[in-house]
Formats: structure tokens, sequence, C-alpha cells
């Protein structure tokens, strides 16, 4: 076995790609990596990205179902680029949408997926991929399901493998106040699956300091934090426009759309003509009457990646915000946008509006890297101040610059990656001479 580039099982949602947050987290930490030691098992119906490897296999909730009803494997083995014709079911779109019957039925959504995957997913042909590629670690990037735990455990077992977890969510760490039975059932059920694959795990790597910090306090393992990376260039904006481009790229959800609104009605009473360009691939049926350009809002829809790109690097002052409310202070608790990397190295004037307690947000004071607003007050006075000054504009951009080169750089991380994934390898194969020996 090499121990520079050891085969790779990645076991996730997404599949590698630069189109989704998920994605482009796992690929920037494979990056440097040997294409072919490199083959992912994912969930979600979508086209996988063939820059960074060459071997997919994936199996989706409508597989399943096909199965379960039909009796039939609905599963493919994913090899090349020549896949995209053959298999034109992957079009990129999101599976199930969940998100209305989660409102009156998640509990009994999360339990029955689960049920459905432990009774379908383990196939001959499933075995068959895993012993062709011969992988000598997992990495897992769970989510709120426990069957790809589950998975994770099994092939460490079957092929007598470490794994390794990159973990970004904190769903082991919340318990909701609800009467519910079925959750409490479900939650029991799947913070037992969690704990044990963590406990087992030769090493953790957390995608922020805070949310290593209080997941260590319950499961003590070898752990370390890699931030999300930005290949990002920076940019100076063109001083030949007339009024200052203020953007904001990225999701609407956890109530983010209000604070997009809180900071265009701000900027209309400091500058009529000021407003929000706002790119977003989906808009809550809540925010619509509301996104409007009386409001200091100019809602674009859905762009590409690259195309996110192109809009940050000619904006004055880019936007990233969170939502107020109680509930998702306590929601998004732990997280930290993969959007936030990006703004830091684009060279532009960085404004986040949210909640103090949120990691992204404290992470930003704590390093002075961004304005940062955390009311309405301070949002005022802020925005006065960006407004009217080139200068204040700039206050933040030489931290921003160290941050990025000592915690979001994509060489630099994706080295961290590897030399984790060597040496735990290194460490399997010492310890299986070792027992052979014996």
């Amino acid at each position: 076995m090499s121990i520079k580039f050891p085969k790779i099982l990645i076991i996730s949602h997404n599949a590698l790609s630069e189109s989704s947050a998920n994605g482009r987290t796992l690929a920037s930490l494979v990056s440097s990596w040997n294409t072919e030691k490199i083959s992912q098992f994912y969930v979600n119906n979508e086209l996988p990205d063939f820059k960074y490897c060459f071997n997919y296999f994936r199996i989706s909730d409508s597989d399943l179902i096909k199965n379960f009803l039909f009796n039939k494997h609905y599963v493919g083995e994913i090899k090349n680029e020549n896949i995209k014709a053959k298999y034109s079911d992957l079009k990129d779109r999101k599976n199930w949408n969940y998100s209305k019957l989660k409102k009156y039925f998640s509990s009994f959504l999360y339990l029955a997926r689960e049920g459905l995957w432990d009774s379908k997913w383990n196939n001959k042909n499933l075995l068959n991929w895993i012993d062709s590629i011969e992988p000598d670690i997992v990495l897992l990037q769970p989510g709120d399901y426990a069957f790809l735990y589950k998975m994770t455990l099994w092939v460490s077992d079957f092929k007598e493998i470490p794994y390794i977890i990159y973990n970004s969510e904190d769903y082991f760490l919340k318990k909701r106040n609800t009467i519910s039975p079925l959750y409490h059932i479900y939650s029991l059920y799947y913070k037992k699956i969690v704990k044990n694959c963590f406990k087992n795990a030769s090493h953790i790597i957390y995608s922020n300091d805070f949310l290593m910090e209080n997941m260590t306090k319950q499961i003590q393992r070898p752990s370390s934090v890699i931030l999300t990376s930005s290949n990002l260039e920076k940019s100076i904006a063109s001083k030949s426009k007339s009024k200052l481009k203020i953007s904001y790229t990225g999701n609407l959800g956890h109530e983010r759309w209000k604070s997009l609104i809180e900071i265009g009605k701000a900027l209309k009473t400091i500058d009529s003509s000021l407003e929000i360009e706002v790119y977003s691939g989906f808009l809550p049926q809540e925010a619509k009457k509301h996104f409007i350009t009386e409001n200091g809002i100019n809602f674009c829809g859905a762009v590409s990646y690259e195309k996110v790109k192109e809009v940050i690097q000619e904006s004055d002052i880019v936007l990233h915000v969170e939502g107020f409310s109680e509930f998702t202070k306590w929601d998004i608790k732990h997280g930290f946008s993969t959007k936030i990397a990006d703004l830091l190295s684009s060279g532009k004037c960085f404004l986040m509006y949210g909640p103090k307690e949120i990691a992204c947000v404290d992470y930003l004071i704590k390093n002075q890297a961004a304005w940062v607003a955390t009311n309405k007050d301070e949002l005022k006075e802020v925005l006065n101040k960006l407004v009217g000054s080139e200068e204040a504009r700039k206050k933040f951009l030489d931290n921003a610059e160290e941050l990025v080169e000592e915690r979001h750089n994509k060489e630099k991380n994706a080295q961290k990656f590897e030399e984790i994934i060597r040496s735990v390898c290194k460490v399997s194969k010492s310890t299986e001479n070792e027992s052979i020996t014996n």
C-alpha cells in the first residue's frame, strides 16, 4: 500500500462537485489527491464532477423505493464522464423535497427513510463495487440520518480498514423541546449510532473551532479543524461605477431573507439609489412580496458558482447574513457557511449581519476580519460608515488576507488533510503488521 496516496472511499450525501456547498468542501479536501485513488458513494440525485474522481456509485431514495415496490435493482456504478448520456436521470436536481412534509411529518419521515435504507442498501452490486476498488480508508461526511454512519461502520469492518469523519453538523448536540414520541425514538436511535461511529473513528475533522470544542466535550477522539477553503482571486472593484455594488450570494433559508430586508431598508434611508443584488436559487414564499426594490432588494435568481465568483469580484460590498429568531440561533449555533472563505478571500469590504451566538459571526469578530453588526442599531451605524467612506471599506482587508492565508488556503488545507490520511493509514498498517507478527 502506498502511504503517499492511499485509496480513499468517500461516503456522503453529495457528490464531489463545484456546484454544491458540501461537494465543494469535499473537493477542496482531496484537491491534491491522485484522482485514481479516490472513489465515492453518494445518495443525492446529482451529477458528480469528474475533475476529482472517476469512480462513483450512487443509490438514491428513489432507487430504493423502486427496488422496494418492484423488487428491482435501480442502482448503478458510475465510471467516467460517458455516463452522462447513459444516466440521464442524474441531472442536477434535488432529492425528494421534504421541506413541506417535514413540517408536519418530520419524525415519521426520518424513521421511514432509515427503515428503507436499512432493508435495501446492502446489495450485491454495491458489495462487488467496494471489493473492486479495494479502499485503504473511508472518509465519511455525514448528515442528520443514521444510515451513512452505519454504512461506514459496516465497510470499515467488512474491509478491515480505518475511517475518518469530516463533521460540519451539530445534530448530535441538539435536543428539541417536543412531546412527539417518534422524535425521541429517532433521536435516541440516531445518537446511539453516531456515538458508536465517532468513538471508533481514527480521526475526526471538524468544520470550525466552536463545533469541535462542544463535540469533544461529548466524544473524545483525535481531532482537527479544517475550515472551508477558497480559490477565489482577490480583485479590486472598478471605480467608474455610478453607485456602490452590494451583493449577497447564498441561501435564503433560516430567515436570512429577513436580515437582507433589514439591510435593504437601512440602505434606502442612507441613499435611495442603493440596493442589494441577491443571487439565490430559492426564494421562500413568505419573502416574495418583500423582495422588492422599494425595500432595497434586487432579486436576481439562481446563477452558477462561476457567476457567483464573478458577482463577488465586481462588488464593492459583499454580504453574509443570518436570521435572528430564537429558533434560528439555536438551529445554526455551530453553523459555518461555506461562503465565508470566498468573501474573506475576495479583497472586498465584507459585512456580516447576524447574532453573535453563531459560530461564523463569533469567528469574524474574534479575528477582526470583517465588519460585523449583531443588531439593528449596529447595522445602521456600520452601513453609514461603509457607504460614506472608501477608507472604512478597506479597514479589515489586511486581517482578512492574513486569516485566509492561515486558515482558508486551499493548498495548505489539502496538505493538512493529506497528512491526516497518511498518518491514519500508516498507524493502521503498522497495527496490522504487528498483529500478523504476533
